[in-house]
């Protein structure tokens, strides 16, 4: 073999190397890009009673007295209702929900009689005199 074919091999292989390289960082970049789409809602029941919680979506979870559900939301899909009921089917709260409202929120809300609300901002349990 001409001794330029031997020094070529190793650039070559080089180059093939390259290439699979960038095509793997491509192809990361855009799962990422896919993955970025989409957040986890977390949505906390303070009602003291078993409740229902309903996207314009679909998504529905049942949730138990202080505790919670992670909802898979995208952008693209706002606005949309959010909507607690009971387990007679009674509406207990219902609200059209923003993109940036959640984001204020950091992705986390919660509901009780008086409606949707930034979990941070839990409300005082009202006590009996």
């Amino acid at each position: 073999m001409p001794e330029g074919i031997q020094r070529a091999w190793p650039l070559g292989l080089g180059l093939v190397a390259l290439a699979a390289v960038v095509l793997g960082l491509v192809g990361w970049a855009r799962w990422c890009g896919e993955a970025a789409t989409q957040r986890g809602l977390v949505i906390r029941n303070e009602v003291a009673a078993d409740i229902v919680v309903t996207l314009d979506d679909g998504q529905s979870a049942r949730l138990a007295e202080n505790r919670q559900h992670t909802f898979v939301v995208r952008r693209e899909e706002f606005p949309q209702t959010v909507r607690a009921v009971d387990t007679a089917g009674a509406v207990i709260a219902e609200r059209e929900l923003e993109y940036d409202w959640i984001a204020d929120a950091e992705f986390r809300i919660s509901v009780d009689r008086g409606g949707f609300f930034h979990t941070d901002l839990l409300r005082e349990t009202p006590r009996a005199q």
